[in-house]
């Protein structure tokens, strides 16, 4: 971790130096990490920081092409830089209860619009069209506190959609894998709620924000909260 931390360092040094013109091409992966002193696999890692935090741009079959030598303020908004991950850390105090008491209260209709949200938001994941992956994310998590039945819930989790709405801006610049555990946290809430199992629908809405909050900090670069941390090492996730 601290090897591929350096590496990022080293290049956001060399881009805000000016080593690379905007709009230009970076050289490849190859000649990067020769110049780096490290691997692809290492480079790779850091261009897939800087694409999430919107310097970079990654066009599949033709290269990374400089956008900025600054990194874009999309995660955060008026209340401040942590503000995107203080919205996960109520998210997680939040959410996770409220799950629990859907797989208790949703009716047939309710899951049926569940499960619709979850075809949109995997046809948008599939076809790389992060809009459309946002806009269901947050249909999901709507229909979630609607089931509930509770007004009062749904107007709380209208607040918290724009930390869900940040994460999203990350999918398409994660991992493949990570992105597929992103879209897996989401199908395990739902198969807890079909079962009517609160418990289960509880411990799933936690570990997919847990996720969320890594995700947040390792390509946007926002620390999670102390209490956040506290919670991936009491789950052995914080590797």
């Amino acid at each position: 971790m601290e090897k591929e931390s350096a590496i990022l360092t080293d290049l956001l040094g060399r881009i805000r130096c000016g080593e690379w013109e905007v709009g230009g091409r970076l050289p490849p992966e190859r000649q990067l990490a020769g110049m780096l002193g490290t691997s692809r696999p290492t480079v790779r890692g850091a261009l897939r920081v800087l694409q999430a935090r919107g310097m970079v741009e990654v066009r599949r079959g033709s290269g990374c092409y400089l956008r900025s030598r600054r990194e874009r303020g999309g995660y955060t908004d008026a209340v401040g830089p942590q503000s995107g991950m203080a919205r996960l850390e109520a998210a997680y105090i939040i959410l996770p209860p409220l799950a629990a008491l859907c797989a208790v209260t949703v009716s047939p209709s309710g899951l049926s619009r569940l499960e619709e949200t979850m075809t949109s938001l995997s046809r948008a994941i599939l076809g790389g069209n992060p809009g459309l992956a946002r806009e269901q994310t947050v249909a999901f998590m709507h229909a979630l506190a609607e089931a509930t039945g509770n007004p009062a819930l749904v107007a709380t989790v209208e607040q918290l959609c724009p930390a869900g709405a940040s994460a999203i801006d990350l999918l398409f610049a994660m991992e493949d894998y990570e992105r597929d555990q992103f879209f897996a946290d989401l199908v395990k809430v739902l198969q807890a709620l079909k079962r009517h199992d609160p418990e289960d629908a509880r411990l799933r809405m936690e570990e997919r924000l847990l996720r969320m909050c890594r995700c947040m900090e390792k390509y946007a670069g926002t620390e999670c909260t102390p209490y956040i941390r506290a919670q991936l090492e009491q789950r052995g996730m914080d590797a």
